[in-house]
C-alpha cells in the first residue's frame, strides 16, 4: 500500500530530523563549553600572536568541523574565525610541531644567507592546556594546485623542489605525518 509506504517513510525522516537537530544542540553546547575554556585560558596569547587584538566570546566563530582525528577528546578539528581571522583548532597538544617549526625557520634563515632557491613552510602554531591553535593557510591542497598548475612548468619545479626538500628534512628529523592536508 503507498499510504503505508509513505507513512513509514515520514517517521523514519522525522525520527532523522530529531537526531540530527538533537547532534546540532549538542554540538553547540559543547562548543559554547570550548569558547568558554578560550576565554578563560588562551585569549592573551591569542590575540598576541595572532594579532588580532581583544575580541569576546561572541567574536569567536566555528566556521568549518574537519573529518579527522580528534586524539581522543571531545573535540573535532575545527576551523575557527576570530574577528576575520581563521584559525584551526586543534584538540591536543603541538609541542613537537612547534619545534619543527622553530627548526624550519631557521633553516630558512640559514639558506637565504646562502641565497638558496629552497624554503620550507612556516606557520604559527601555539598551545594552550591541552589544545593548540594553528595559523590557517588559505588555499588549494597540495593535491588541488598540482592538479590546477599541470601546465605551469616552472611553479612545478619550484614545488617539487621544494617538496622533495621537504622530504629530506622530514626524513632525517623522523616526520611522518606527512600529508597533503599538513
Amino acid at each position: 500500500n503507498i499510504y503505508q509506504v509513505v507513512n513509514e517513510y515520514k517517521y523514519k525522516l522525522i525520527r532523522l530530523q530529531d537526531l540530527n537537530e538533537y547532534k546540532i544542540i549538542y554540538l553547540n553546547k559543547r562548543y559554547s563549553l570550548l569558547k568558554d575554556y578560550i576565554m578563560q585560558n588562551c585569549t592573551r596569547i591569542i590575540s598576541s600572536k595572532f594579532k588580532i587584538g581583544k575580541f569576546r566570546k561572541k567574536d569567536i566563530i566555528l566556521l568549518q568541523q574537519f573529518d579527522s582525528d580528534n586524539h581522543g577528546n571531545k573535540y573535532p578539528v575545527m576551523l575557527l574565525k576570530i574577528k576575520n581571522v581563521k584559525i584551526v583548532f586543534k584538540p591536543r597538544k603541538a609541542l613537537i610541531d612547534q619545534k619543527v617549526m622553530e627548526l624550519f625557520i631557521n633553516i630558512n634563515i640559514t639558506l637565504k644567507k646562502y641565497k638558496s632557491k629552497y624554503k620550507l613552510p612556516t606557520y604559527i602554531i601555539l598551545n594552550c592546556g591541552n589544545y593548540s591553535f594553528w595559523e590557517y593557510i588559505d588555499g588549494d591542497t597540495l593535491y588541488e594546485k598540482g592538479k590546477n598548475n599541470l601546465r605551469d612548468e616552472k611553479l612545478n619545479k619550484n614545488i617539487i623542489n621544494n617538496l622533495e626538500f621537504l622530504n629530506t628534512i622530514a626524513h632525517k628529523i623522523g616526520l611522518t605525518d606527512l600529508h597533503s592536508q599538513n
